[in-house]
């Protein structure tokens, strides 16, 4: 891959952009790096992954060392689900600039998806040492605990996300799901329905819903919830299903 060099083999003049960015003003090199970051972080946020790469593919030959740079780079790689290169791109960044919060969460969202659960753990207490309000650190930390069993411990981050920010719909969808492992329906049903009220539009969360409410035997509830599922999605199989047992439950 063109980008693969060692440190002691970057050119003269990639140390001497680094020196020039950071004054002020910027040089216009400077600003044409920045520029394709910006370029590549918003495509990457419309998810044209292919756009995205040729912006910081850009960038990184005017400035190989950006950290910001390998960082998006990285997480191109981890949404196509390559963590191998994944990681390989977001060790760079964190090579360039070992504070790099964003570097740390993705490369434990990449040990996450490998099951190295203990590693990504690892990777997401670095971030928030960096910056222990950083909420997407704060709830990948939650999830990593989750992973490694430690459910309590768990708990207490994802509460922690949710104090932050109580809108966050990870959180609720997490805790929902642990409070209906561990047959606490009551919290079951108040973090579903939250996440039902932040995001309508997606089926699997009626269906969630209507299955919590089936355990709390409150049939008419579950009936309109599976409803929702089916209207959103009508071949949805498990809807169809859970919607024929409510109505039949719920029967005189």
């Amino acid at each position: 891959m063109r980008f693969r060099r060692s440190a002691p083999v970057l050119s003269a003049v990639s140390a001497l952009l680094l020196v020039a960015c950071a004054h002020d003003p910027p040089s216009p090199v400077c600003v044409l790096v920045r520029d394709h970051n910006e370029q590549c972080a918003q495509k990457l946020a419309e998810g044209d992954l292919e756009r995205a790469e040729t912006y910081c593919d850009l960038g990184l030959e005017f400035s190989p060392q950006s950290a910001d740079l390998w960082a998006n780079k990285g997480l191109i790689a981890l949404y196509r689900g390559d963590t191998a290169k994944a990681k390989e791109r977001l060790l760079w960044a964190l090579q360039y600039n070992p504070d790099h919060r964003e570097a740390q969460v993705h490369l434990g969202s990449a040990y996450l998806e490998e099951g190295a659960y203990a590693q990504a753990r690892e990777r997401f207490v670095q971030a928030l040492k960096g910056d222990p309000k950083f909420v997407p650190a704060r709830y990948a930390l939650g999830l990593a605990l989750v992973k490694l069993g430690r459910r309590a411990e768990a708990r207490t981050e994802l509460d922690a996300v949710l104090a932050a920010d109580p809108g966050h719909v990870d959180a609720h969808h997490t805790l929902g799901i642990l409070d209906y492992e561990e047959e606490r329906l009551e919290g079951a049903f108040q973090h579903l329905s939250r996440v039902a009220q932040l995001t309508p539009e997606a089926p699997v969360v009626w269906m969630e819903l209507g299955t919590v409410l089936m355990a709390q035997r409150r049939f008419s509830e579950a009936e309109v919830a599976f409803g929702h599922c089916v209207l959103l999605e009508e071949a949805h199989a498990d809807c169809r299903k859970g919607l024929a047992r409510a109505r039949h439950a719920s029967s005189p």
